[in-house]
């Protein structure tokens, strides 16, 4: 039986969910604009002296890891304990977590203190926290060398959360029940960060849905990809991409969803 993606999403819009976004600079008004579109509240706070408590009032928590620094890290810490304590359904986007040892180092210990309700990573990604061969430059994907239903399933059972691995084909899973979008057009990789608005809609959906984030994880993502899909049909490259996007976050209609909604449960 198909998800109702359009009844998440409207889910969304009706309960209007707190998300504190601690993400980097080079998409944080791209990303807050996303969450607002979509009928979310977006607060962006990374001053260590008041993320937990800007958390605690929220009713979701997206870290992602792009641009750190010791400051934002700091803010990562409080804000993830604050919410692991209050049990507020958190996502963790590791951004690049192969490039560097303070990337990896940061990542290993946030996943291991604070258990994140869900990964969203692109495979190489998820690849590199699955240990499983993978060849990326920079923060891009690259090119796995396993199967990638494998190795998100891996990842979602080491760290005993939902992975959303994101690419030409999505994979959400909790290491037992998966779904498989294909949702998405090509040109949403050309556009720097659709996958750090990716993780934010899922934090929004999961949090507007907590008692099945599993599912909502996986409506999230085939409603941004088919968000992503009917603006790249009238897109003329990136830039307009970008606002078509915002544009049918904001009102994507729900005859849409129900048609061109591709999720399946494997």
């Amino acid at each position: 039986m198909a998800l109702p993606v359009a009844r998440f999403a409207a889910a969304v819009r009706a309960r209007n969910p707190l998300i504190h976004s601690i993400t980097n600079y080079v998409v944080a008004s791209f990303q807050a604009n996303a969450l607002s579109a979509l009928g979310a509240s977006p607060i962006m706070a990374d001053e260590p002296e008041e993320a937990a408590k800007l958390t605690g009032l929220s009713d979701g928590l997206v870290v992602n890891i792009g641009t750190l620094n010791q400051h934002s890290i700091n803010a990562m810490y409080l804000s993830a304990q604050a919410a692991y304590r209050k049990n507020i359904p958190r996502v963790l986007d590791p951004v690049g977590v192969g490039a560097s040892y303070l990337r990896q180092h940061t990542v290993h210990e946030l996943l291991q203190l604070f258990r994140f309700s869900a990964i969203r990573g692109n495979a190489g990604e998820i690849a590199f926290l699955a240990q499983a061969g993978h060849r990326s430059k920079g923060i891009d994907a690259g090119a796995l060398e396993a199967d990638p239903l494998q190795i998100a399933q891996t990842v979602a059972r080491r760290y005993q959360s939902i992975v959303v691995m994101t690419g030409a084909e999505d994979y959400i899973t909790d290491g037992r029940t998966t779904y498989l979008c294909r949702n998405g057009h090509p040109m949403m990789a050309v556009l720097v960060g659709t996958g750090c608005i990716a993780s934010a809609v899922v934090g929004a959906f999961i949090a507007a849905h907590n008692h099945n984030m599993l599912e909502a994880a996986a409506a999230a993502i085939s409603f941004y990809g088919l968000c992503g899909e009917t603006a790249a049909a009238s897109a003329q490259g990136p830039g307009s991409l970008q606002t078509l996007l915002l544009d049918n976050l904001y009102h994507l209609p729900r005859e849409a969803m129900d048609q061109g909604c591709r999720l399946i449960r494997l």
